[in-house]
């Protein structure tokens, strides 16, 4: 049960706190419980998304030893391949990153969680159309979902410079779900890159009203891209629009 509730809790960043300690107490437990240390493993990553820069080499390294230990208990467990892949994307070592989440994806390709984060790999190495099937093929199968699929979506558009089509799928990503807080970010960034400044500074102060200690320079080190022109694009466009 509490591991369930963990479960729920990860799907807003603010809980994150919370879920944490659901997943350890469902560890110590139960020492084989895998699912537990993948989703352990989620919120290490979301550490090193978002969390202070003074915390993210730590938190990587939990979250990385954990998605180690889900993988030696249960190699079937398609989500730990899935976060094994975000942890390689988040050392550019793209080879792998994209082994793992194909591996996730052939585990279980009917979960769309998975299912989105090899669409991120994807675009993250500059493999767009690839990304794009399957993220419309994601909202072809949840179209309810939580919002994240449709922000993916727009961020691959986004790196393609389709910038009108981005904010049309950043709009309804958060119709769905107004607190995807990155939504934002490809929104400023999309404006900005249009030249649609009030609407680009509006969508900025909309991102730090959700995420407060939100800092440029942490946000540049998170980027993954294999192409650098892609990172110095979001950086430059974001900061056109007061970002700091």
């Amino acid at each position: 049960m509490k591991f369930m509730e963990g479960v729920g809790y990860t799907y807003e960043a603010k809980f994150l706190s919370e879920s944490r300690p659901l997943f350890e107490g469902a560890i110590s437990l139960d020492t084989q419980f895998a699912a537990a240390y993948g989703r352990l493993a989620y919120t290490h990553l979301m550490d090193v998304w978002w969390a202070p820069s003074t915390s993210r080499s730590e938190s990587f390294r939990k979250g990385f030893e954990s998605v180690e230990k889900c993988i030696s208990i249960d190699d079937s467990q398609a989500f730990c391949h899935a976060m094994m892949g975000q942890f390689y994307l988040m050392r550019r070592e793209y080879d792998r990153a994209i082994a793992e989440g194909g591996r996730a994806a052939t585990l279980n390709p009917n979960d769309t969680w998975v299912a989105v984060w090899y669409g991120m790999t994807l675009r993250s190495v500059g493999r767009y159309e690839e990304a794009i099937s399957i993220l419309q093929r994601v909202i072809r199968l949840d179209p309810f979902n939580t919002g994240f699929p449709l922000f993916h979506l727009g961020s691959t558009y986004l790196l393609m410079r389709r910038h009108e089509d981005a904010i049309e799928e950043y709009n309804k990503a958060l119709k769905l779900n107004p607190k995807i807080f990155n939504a934002y970010v490809g929104l400023t960034a999309a404006y900005s890159s249009l030249e649609r400044m009030d609407e680009a500074r509006s969508a900025a102060s909309e991102l730090l009203k959700l995420h407060p200690t939100f800092s440029l320079v942490d946000f540049e080190k998170t980027l993954p891209y294999k192409n650098q022109a892609d990172t110095e694009f979001m950086v430059k466009a974001l900061k056109k629009a007061g970002l700091q």
